[in-house]
């Protein structure tokens, strides 16, 4: 089996080469070249082609082109991130890197990747989608992260760097997009400098509200509907070239409603995986009865101080976010069956400082210190009652540091200490009836070294060999049904021993691009969710795991007006070892959730100037994804059959770039597939948006 998986990876691998080698010949003749990409991944700014470990950035242009409009439509855009909604709510994500992440919306588990917008860490996935409006970039940075940045992640993190505050001309961005379901987006940015190179201000505003792709049996009533408004206000201070102060405070409204999923079950000739098919004869047709209610409310206020001299550069991130959060959900999508309510009220306070080395000589180096203070109060009833207030504080110190040991080598070594506090109190009741506990702590201490050797071959390909840890802290139970499975069943944090080599290389003079890395991370203690049928109730588990895999990224100039890219990542993540006497544990060798073995994606953006200045354009793409399970018991019914994805998009572009008005497709071969599913209750599926298309038009002064 081993063997037939590398084959696999190397046959898609060669597949994809194979399906752009004309056009990456094309690009061997002189031409315009590649825009470099510039990211601050590793606190400095530096090319993407220049960082020894593998990290991805989509730009405002790139966002655009793909019609993204909020965070998990830039899944599958980056070699082995996967981002979906999780099973609640419209506004809760679930990003997975290297099939690492959060297998549940329950928060007293963390997240495997980190989400950051400017530096604030974002320590729940409730309100985390954020919609795409004016940013400056998207930055993905995969494999384990913690002696660069202030919370520790083990599978990943998602950076959101925003555009800033102008300080010497005025901004004025604008777009409407109107489309199926009764789509209508609006989106403004506004900035203008209050003093010339010394202070500026900038809103950010949208509105998005769609009808839902779901429909009721009951009433015929739509649900999933999109009904959200967020904002920012950001205040940008520069008195001289030492010092800046950035000030932001935002704000989000979310009005969607329940999230209903198709209930399935066996049937003859059932065409869905498994032999299974939906209930009322369409995956878009529910009979959730819960309360079609999903009302979140949440606000963030941060300020960054940043000091700039000769011998370094020295930032601080003081944060404070909170929401409330209240919604009903039928995870069995059938009347009268299992319905979750959930009352949610979450305060963060965040603090980092950050040091950033100039170069000195051949050596540099990047140190810091985070602080968070998290509390929650939450209210879930599922069958049983849980009412509890969890506390977590975390407390870390991180490093990294590079030195050149000659013109072409370089040795980085890094390590982070962290100490996890976490306590509960909690009024519960379950099948042993009601129980109580006031206090119950538990912490964790976590040292997390890394070691990374860099070799430039020569100004165009770089190649790189890295060894890291990666730590998520423990967890308490979220659905107990007595007081043991509080006090006895804490789960233990996870740790990743992840080892890495890539290459980063650009061809023809720097008119194509093309990077690959090849990972392996030893997984000890990966915290699980699954459902126990006997108590009709969710438990968490730990069981050991390998993930390997491999990722190349290619993107090429062809001609004036004509650029490629393709992307392609493989996963081989199996249980290697759990407890044989725990019926809620898989066996050995069962695939983790939300892992597809293979996906592929390439694409093309096109041009066309006209003789008037202004410019046609053509961008589309082809993804497919192979099939993957969403149990950890990969039941066959709670899967997703492999599937292709082809999006689409045209217009017209004025030659200042100030006006752009475009129609676009999704999913045009309309393909149902679904995103995650439940094992609950014979089975259910929460569907993806079936085809849709759209019209925008957008500008900017």
């Amino acid at each position: 089996m081993k063997g037939n998986r590398i084959a696999l990876n190397l046959a898609a691998a060669a597949g994809l080469l194979g399906a752009l080698q004309a056009p990456l010949a094309a690009a061997q003749a002189d031409g315009p070249i590649l825009e470099e990409v510039v990211v601050t991944a590793s606190k400095r700014a530096e090319s993407v082609q220049d960082i020894s470990f593998a990290v991805s950035a989509l730009d405002q242009d790139s966002i655009e082109r793909q019609q993204f409009a909020d965070l998990k439509d830039i899944s599958f855009s980056v070699p082995n991130l996967i981002v979906f909604n999780n099973q609640t709510t419209v506004n809760s994500v679930a990003p997975y890197i290297r099939g690492i992440g959060q297998d549940d919306s329950t928060p007293v588990q963390e997240q495997g990747v980190a989400i950051y917008v400017d530096d604030v860490y974002m320590a729940r996935s409730q309100g985390a989608l954020l919609d795409l409006l004016d940013f400056e970039r998207v930055e993905v940075l995969r494999g384990p992260q913690g002696t660069l940045y202030g919370r520790n992640s083990s599978g990943g993190a998602v950076r959101f760097i925003t555009r800033k505050p102008p300080l010497e001309e005025n901004l004025l961005v604008g777009k409407v997009t109107y489309g199926d379901l009764n789509r209508l987006d609006i989106g403004l940015s506004a900035g203008t400098p209050l003093a010339a190179g010394k202070a500026g201000i900038k809103f950010d505003g949208i509105h998005r509200k769609r009808d839902g792709h779901m429909t009721r049996r009951s009433d015929g009533a739509d649900v999933n509907r999109i009904d959200r408004q967020a904002g920012r206000l950001a205040l940008r201070l520069a008195p001289d070239e030492a010092w800046m102060l950035d000030l932001a405070v935002d704000a989000t409204r979310d009005r969607s409603g329940m999230q209903a999923p198709a209930p399935i079950g066996p049937a003859p000739g059932g065409k869905l995986a498994g032999g299974y098919a939906p209930l009322f004869g369409s995956v878009y047709v529910t009979d959730a009865d819960a309360e079609d209610r999903n009302e979140f409310d949440g606000w963030g206020a941060s300020a960054t101080i940043r000091w700039r001299r000769e011998s370094g550069e020295l930032k601080s991130v003081t944060a404070y976010r909170k929401f409330d959060n209240s919604f009903g959900s039928d995870l069995g999508g059938r009347t009268g069956n299992l319905d979750l309510f959930r009352e949610m009220q979450h305060r963060q306070v965040t603090q980092e400082i950050q040091y950033v080395s100039p170069e000195l000589g051949r050596f540099s180096y990047v140190a810091g210190l985070f602080f968070m203070s998290e509390e929650f109060d939450l209210l879930d009833l599922f069958l049983f009652s849980h009412d509890y207030t969890q506390t977590t504080k975390s407390y870390a110190a991180y490093g990294e540091a590079t030195v050149s040991l000659s013109e072409r080598w370089s040795l980085s070594l890094g390590g982070r200490w962290t100490k996890d506090d976490k306590k509960i109190d909690e009024d519960g009741v379950g099948l042993g009836g009601a129980f109580s506990v006031r206090g119950l702590g538990r912490d964790w201490t976590d040292f997390s070294p890394k070691a990374a050797l860099k070799f430039q071959v020569s100004d165009q390909a770089m190649m790189y060999v890295s060894a890291q840890e990666g730590y998520k802290a423990g967890a308490f139970q979220g659905f107990p049904q007595q007081l043991t499975d509080l006090t006895e069943e804490i789960l233990a944090p996870e740790l990743v021993r992840a080892y890495e080599i890539g290459a980063k290389t650009e061809w023809a003079e720097g008119r194509v691009m093309a990077n690959a890395a090849y990972f392996f991370s030893d997984y000890d203690q990966k915290q699980i969710n699954a459902f126990n049928p006997a108590t009709l109730g969710f438990v968490a588990r730990s069981l050991d795991a390998e993930i390997r895999g491999l990722e190349l990224e290619i993107a090429a100039q062809v001609a004036e007006g004509l650029r490629i890219f393709g992307l392609l990542g493989t996963l081989n993540a199996k249980v290697t070892n759990s407890d044989l006497s725990d019926p809620l544990v898989p066996p050995k060798g069962t695939r983790l959730p939300f892992v597809p073995e293979v996906h592929i994606k390439a694409g093309l953006n096109w041009e066309r100037q006209l003789a008037g200045g202004g410019r046609l354009f053509l961008d589309a793409s082809i993804a497919w994804k192979d099939k993957s399970y969403f149990a950890i018991f990969n039941e066959p019914f709670a899967a997703q059959p492999a599937h292709e994805l082809i999006d689409a998009r045209a217009g017209y572009r004025t030659a200042d770039d100030r006006i752009e008005i475009a129609v676009g497709g999704r999913n045009l071969t309309d393909q149902a597939w679904a995103y995650t599913a439940a094992v609950i209750d014979g089975g259910t599926l929460w569907m993806s948006d079936p085809r849709t298309w759209s019209a925008s038009f957008r500008f900017s002064l």
